[in-house]
């Protein structure tokens, strides 16, 4: 037995709720529904509400989506989007004989629906640890909090594999640049979701980590596809109940016809579905993307919100994805309600891909929410999460010290920040004043030569946050002197810092609450200990 059949057997057996033989012949529910019914199953919809008006339920009502994303717009409160998932179940019935998919995007790092205290790490952060129980268990401890709110769906992990050394859209919300370790990562982040009672979305198919260009607002192309960057989705493919997410862009090496995977035949039905044997639900990302605009062969980038959801559902896609516009969403229900009335859609096809769905939704849907407690039902604080934190900075920055000749005790530091948090935890850590200066204060010192040497001669050490490009872009233009005194501690994506001359760059890719504590604290440790004791 494959270490992945052995994984599969184990989620099986640890979630009583969950049954793999039940078969898609179970009683049929969907025997008395009805074309519309069937056809609104295939959608999966945003709304803008935090709160259902009565236009908005008038809406699911019409539309009678399958599923709901909810995105920061809809989320204020723990308390008030638990009665925002709760609404949209009690919709759900009047509409519908199965149960609603109510998802969100929960990967981590910058992309989480859910501010979580302590924030989520990044993937990339997960990734440094190489610990796949660490993994398993931040997982689980997020998706305990998003059963608890009533989703039933995850649209992560980000399965893309980057590119060694280089820049990429993705960038921190990949797990890495190994294609095995990412496979890895990512089966075990699905385990925590599955544990919690929440199907996992890997994306973004057939692979996005070599993307510099961003498909929420233009076309993109990959011109150079590695091969090891499917390796993650074939050890995704084992796992079940879940899905996976197409990405919009194109890729001429895997299907020479141009077409966007969300519409290829051949990345989807012959890629996914017959080489890699995948079962599980396969969803777009939002249609309206700018990724979609722009002509492309066959007119995809010129054809209405109708056609792109009937190409996409014929090339294989299961969920069709709209996150704004009920108009939109509703002339993709008529347009998909023509193409099987005309015969453009085998009604065959329809109910199976029905029935799919139904399964998928009735191995998890029963289960309302998690009997776990949440350690605050008025904030979205986790404790466990806190320790986690905790162990994946340790595990990060004691590596990445390793790297490098620690700073001396003695030095005088200072602390260049947007952000005070980060200074109050160094200098109480090291137990010694240091100096500050906010970006806009070092900037204007920078600027001009007398300064500058007046910094270089008050200070040994210049510790430099780095929070986002911005940041990076500043910390480059800064003058070599001080670049050769600084310390990077870079918080956002790899490939945004100039490296030389800086005296070190501690990559970390996610902001820890105890970071500057942890830093001052072992620098205050260097002068009693060898730096292999790091």
């Amino acid at each position: 037995m494959s270490f992945l059949c052995r994984w599969a057997f184990i989620v099986t057996m640890s979630l009583p709720f969950l049954n793999l033989h039940r078969a898609w012949a179970e009683p049929n529910v969907l025997a008395d529904s009805g074309l519309s019914e069937k056809v609104g199953q295939l959608l999966f919809v945003g709304i803008s509400d935090t709160h259902l008006s009565e236009r908005t339920i008038k809406d699911l009502r019409d539309i009678q989506p399958g599923a709901v994303i909810l995105f920061k717009r809809n989320i204020v409160g723990l308390k008030q989007t638990t009665a925002l998932t709760a609404q949209l179940r009690g919709i759900n019935k009047e509409y519908a004989s199965l149960p609603l998919l109510i998802a969100t995007d929960q990967e981590g790092g910058r992309v989480a629906r859910i501010e979580f205290t302590p924030s989520m790490p990044s993937p990339l952060a997960l990734g440094m640890t190489k610990d796949a129980k660490i993994v398993e268990s931040v997982s689980f401890e997020a998706g305990k909090f998003l059963r608890y709110l009533g989703f039933n769906m995850n649209l992560a992990p980000v399965l893309d594999v980057l590119l060694q050394g280089g820049s990429s859209f993705i960038g921190e919300r990949s797990f890495g640049s190994s294609p095995k370790l990412v496979g890895q990562l990512g089966v075990a982040f699905a385990q925590g979701q599955l544990r919690a009672g929440i199907i996992p979305t890997s994306k973004h198919f057939p692979g996005a980590g070599l993307l510099t260009k961003d498909p929420h607002v233009e076309k993109v192309q990959v011109d150079s596809f590695a091969e090891s960057s499917l390796s993650p989705f074939r050890q995704f493919a084992q796992v079940f109940p879940s899905a996976v997410m197409l990405s919009h862009s194109t890729y001429p090496s895997l299907d020479a016809s141009g077409l966007p995977a969300t519409f290829s035949p051949k990345i989807i039905s012959e890629m996914l579905i017959h080489d890699m044997e995948y079962k599980g639900l396969i969803i777009t990302d939002d249609l309206k993307m700018g990724a979609m605009k722009g002509t492309v062969p066959g007119d995809i980038g010129n054809a209405d919100i109708g056609e792109l959801a009937v190409r996409s559902f014929l090339a294989g896609a299961d969920l069709l994805m709209i996150t704004w516009s009920p108009k939109d969403q509703r002339a993709a229900k008529a347009a998909l309600l023509k193409a099987v009335q005309t015969g453009r859609i085998p009604l065959a096809e329809l109910e199976s891909r029905v029935k799919k769905i139904a399964h998928v939704k009735n191995l998890v849907a029963p289960l309302i929410r998690t009997p776990a407690k949440v350690d605050n039902e008025d904030t979205f604080e986790s404790k466990n999460l806190a320790l986690l934190d905790d162990q994946i900075l340790s595990l990060n920055l004691r590596r990445e010290l390793k790297s490098m000749v620690v700073p001396s005790y003695r030095e005088r530091f200072v602390v260049v920040s947007r952000t005070p948090s980060f200074r109050w935890g160094f200098e109480r850590a090291l137990g010694k004043p240091v100096g500050v200066l906010s970006s806009q204060e070092f900037l204007k010192l920078a600027e001009n030569s007398a300064p500058e040497k007046l910094l270089l001669s008050e200070y040994d050490c210049f510790i430099f946050p780095i929070y986002s490009r911005r940041d990076a872009i500043f910390l480059n233009s800064m003058g070599k002197e001080i670049r050769r005194k600084t310390i990077a501690v870079n918080f956002a994506s790899p490939g945004l810092i100039e490296s030389a001359p800086l005296r070190g760059v501690l990559n970390l890719f996610h902001p820890h609450v105890n970071s500057g504590k942890l830093l001052g604290h072992l620098i205050r440790e260097s002068d009693v200990r060898t730096p292999t004791s790091f």
